[in-house]
């Protein structure tokens, strides 16, 4: 059993520039998947989701930097997986911070493994889709 910490809490503690983002999912009786930082383990993501075989997929984030494939390709294979994850029918992601810099462009949000070449390579699969994933992805209070 998965036990959470009193929500209210969590809401209380938070700042006016804070994001939360909310889901609600229906989820009795369904198997969950949660899982994080693939940073482009693509395969190793494919394969976990096709053994598990949850009824809801949650990526928690930090799909891209990876430590070990980081050719022009690598980057965008991951995008186009990522696509076609979040076209399959109850999988969900956040976006880490690995991961906004490609999807938003900011300076403000840029961590340690950002290059502006994998901007470049991420964006020739992501870059028509940018907007709708940024107007997904503002679910922000």
């Amino acid at each position: 059993m998965v036990k959470f910490i009193q929500f209210l809490t969590v809401l209380d503690s938070l700042q006016k520039h804070d994001i939360v983002i909310c889901m609600k999912i229906s989820s009795k009786d369904k198997k969950i998947l949660i899982f994080a930082d693939p940073h482009q383990e693509i395969d190793k993501v494919d394969a976990m989701l096709k053994h598990e075989a949850a009824d809801i997929n949650i990526c928690l984030g930090d799909w891209f930097d990876s430590f070990f494939k980081d050719y022009d390709s690598d980057y965008r294979a991951t995008a186009d997986y990522l696509l076609k994850y979040l076209d399959r029918k109850n999988s969900h992601t956040l976006f880490g911070n690995h991961d906004v810099h490609y999807l938003f462009n900011s300076d403000v949000a840029k961590c340690s493994g950002y290059e502006d070449r994998k901007y470049t390579a991420i964006d020739e699969v992501l870059g028509r889709y940018r907007t709708s994933i940024q107007t997904i992805s503002s679910g922000i209070v």
